[in-house]
């Protein structure tokens, strides 16, 4: 099971990693083509009717990967009610278009709202093709469908921009990669839901999933309530630069963090009951998501200034200081994902909703106090209620799964504090040397990497993690070798334990 958890991570890091590209690349070309007020004009609208896609999941994905067995007449129940959970959804985005273009004054917003409505039910009827997939750990195939889809979802949007469409371009990107992405999932999985059964034991997935649900859409509502409060305070045209802050830096974590859960949640949901080894796994997977995460978002915000110019362009700079606010938040969140992966794989739910509960709306009050402020305020309000929900989130999460260390606390602020800080000052000092865009970027790059070895040769706990992680490359490596002859047998064994 170790050795399938490194080589599904494996393959989903590597089809992240592309997909992560395709991102970039939609930002840095959509960015040129398309003006910020178009892009504000679409992220007002997917920040308020978006959490309708959280929604139509009912966290029923997540139930149906928790479980150690799932029947086929369960399989088609989740199917159904997702499928019937998209259509309502749909529904709900068409009648509430209305009352957003008034409420933003911008009739623009009403098709808009409207003409993202199938996308709902397109995802819908494809989440439990994916979860098929996902439960026999067919990782290369999930990891083809997360990255094609998104890639001919950018050919479109290219091409309506190009032709003069606008704004259109955005919500014609969604629903290409929403049609592809089902028309790939169903051909993939080899697998076809039956009639309703209301003899099924679905009761309890859907009692799970609702409790999932609810974590999920409150924290999508405080993921995404900035923009909203952004365009309310502000410009469409300020609105679509947060927003672009937001979707060079936040947006890499959102597409990150589903495909890891994918990996993370059946392995960790089979060891639960071994405190040790559980409360071990949850240790190094927070370990290593700070190394890789919070080094790249500290030198991200150290570089704000060339890293906007040279991906958005100079017409774009007037965001470079959100920029940089929003990858502190980027951060947190990266951070949380951790502690979401120990309530789920424990069968937590019901207290991992409690949590979202009492310590999300931190952050929300951040956003609306640092409105006063502007775009910048609100950025800034994010920043520090995302520092405080995790700190509390953190200590709440040792007393529920009843941890016996506070090393999930420890190892972040050892990560943060003696590695990925450095390097960012580091690079900060080198990038002032030259006032040259790219020339500036290269020396707080070198200036980062100077301080990265820097770090290593003086601290003796930065070696210590940065060995885990060496260590689990090498591991990955020498099990990719050893099973290549017995590759058939070790997956067989693997599906029938799923």
């Amino acid at each position: 099971m170790k050795a399938t958890a490194i080589r599904g991570g494996a393959i989903t890091i590597v089809a992240q990693f592309l997909r992560i590209l395709i991102h970039f690349g939609s930002v840095v070309i959509l960015s040129r083509l398309l003006d910020p007020g178009d892009f504000g004009l679409f992220a007002i609208v997917m920040s308020i009717v978006g959490v309708s896609e959280v929604i139509r999941d009912l966290g029923l994905s997540a139930a149906a990967l928790q479980a150690e067995r799932l029947t086929q007449k369960q399989k088609s129940n989740l199917f159904w009610i997702n499928t019937g959970a998209g259509a309502v959804c749909a529904v709900l985005v068409v009648a509430i278009s209305f009352p957003l273009a008034s409420w933003y004054d911008d009739d623009r917003l009403t098709m808009l709202c409207q003409s993202t409505a199938i996308v709902f039910v397109l995802n819908g009827i494809c989440t439990q093709f994916r979860v098929e997939l996902n439960r026999d750990l067919k990782f290369q195939k999930l990891g083809l469908l997360d990255t094609l889809p998104l890639a001919l979802g950018l050919v479109s949007a290219i091409a309506a921009a190009v032709l003069g469409l606008g704004y259109w371009a955005l919500p014609i990107q969604a629903i290409t990669a929403a049609i592809i992405g089902l028309a790939l999932a169903v051909a993939m999985a080899h697998w076809c839901p039956s009639r309703p059964s209301y003899r099924s034991e679905t009761v309890g997935l859907v009692r799970f999933g609702l409790d999932v649900s609810g974590t999920q859409v409150i924290g999508y509502l405080t993921r995404n309530i900035d923009t909203a409060i952004v365009g309310l305070v502000s410009t469409i045209q300020t609105a679509g630069g947060y927003n672009r802050s937001a979707q060079l830096l936040l947006a890499p974590v959102n597409q990150i963090s589903a495909p890891l859960t994918r990996v993370a949640l059946p392995v960790l949901s089979k060891i639960h009951r071994d405190g040790d080894r559980f409360e071990s796994a949850l240790v190094k997977s927070q370990t290593i998501s700070c190394y890789a995460v919070s080094t790249i978002y500290l030198v991200a915000a150290a570089l704000a200034v060339p890293i906007v110019d040279i991906s958005l362009g100079r017409n774009w700079g007037f965001i470079a200081p959100i920029f940089a606010v929003l990858a502190i938040s980027g951060i947190f969140r990266a951070l949380n994902q951790v502690l979401y992966w120990g309530y789920l794989a424990s069968g937590q739910t019901r207290k991992l909703l409690v949590n979202y509960v009492i310590f999300q709306p931190i952050i929300v009050i951040g956003a609306v106090v640092g409105s006063r402020y502007g775009a910048l305020g609100v950025a800034y309000g994010v920043a520090c209620g995302s520092a405080v929900y995790w700190t509390a989130s953190a200590l709440k999460m040792k007393r529920d799964l009843s941890l016996h260390s506070y090393s999930i606390l420890t190892g972040a602020v050892r990560s943060v504090g003696f590695f990925g800080a450095p390097i960012a000052i580091g690079a900060s000092i080198a990038s002032k040397l030259s006032t040259e865009t790219w020339t500036s970027l290269l020396f707080g790059l070198a200036g980062g990497v100077c301080a990265a070895l820097v770090c290593v040769i003086l601290i003796k706990s930065v070696r210590r993690d940065l060995s885990l992680l060496f260590n689990s490359g090498r591991t990955l490596l020498r099990k990719e070798s050893s099973s290549q002859n017995s590759r058939p047998s070790t997956t067989e064994g693997v599906e029938t334990s799923i």
